[in-house]
């Protein structure tokens, strides 16, 4: 059987744009608000605006969550792109708990926007875990527990070798980190 490369994000094949979704061909004369862009900040701007009684349109050049947001991985994770020590090492211990807890209250407001909404989108606050490739990436893994738990009030867990095919289903890998706060979700049902 010849199988065909997809072009279409998975996401977005999974859960296309819904047919009866408003769009105006025309801008509107005046509003209050106009976001530029239909992504998750574009969208939440324009909800949390409505919400408190402004006139707002969202614009976008294609349709809407066409960027990222609907091609994501769709993973809800504590801290920022730079590793959570990086940016104490960089910034300080005050300004990297300010970064990590507002990574922390980010995954709570998408759950809050959820629950609020009632949105249909597969959120699921069941973790994600961190893999070991080398064992040495194990033992420093082992020693961030303690570091998440005394830097941050963070609770994270070493999973060992032994314990990853009941995680993963997998013996591949050399251990890992374990953090239960975080979720996913399905993007494109999300936007």
């Amino acid at each position: 059987m010849k199988r065909t490369l997809s072009t279409e994000p998975l996401w977005q094949s999974q859960f296309p744009r819904p047919a009866d979704l408003p769009v105006a061909r025309v801008l509107p004369e005046r509003v209050d608000v106009a976001v530029v862009g239909s992504g998750y900040t574009g969208l939440n701007a324009a909800r949390v605006l409505a919400k408190s009684g402004a006139s707002v349109s969202v614009i976008e050049r294609e349709t809407i969550g066409w960027g990222a947001s609907s091609r994501n991985g769709g993973m809800a994770t504590p801290g920022i792109k730079r590793p959570i020590d990086a940016i104490f090492a960089k910034y300080g211990e005050t300004k990297g708990r300010a970064f990590w807890q507002a990574s922390l209250d980010a995954i709570d407001l998408v759950e809050d926007i959820v629950r609020i909404e009632k949105s249909d989108c597969d959120l699921r606050r069941d973790g994600h875990l961190y893999l070991a490739y080398k064992p040495a990436h194990f033992t420093a893994m082992q020693e961030k527990v303690a570091w998440y738990r005394d830097k941050l009030g963070h609770e994270v867990r070493a999973v060992a070798p032994a314990e990853l095919p009941t995680e993963i289903g997998s013996r591949v890998f050399h251990g890992g980190l374990a953090d239960d706060f975080s979720g996913s979700l399905q993007p494109a049902k999300y936007v």
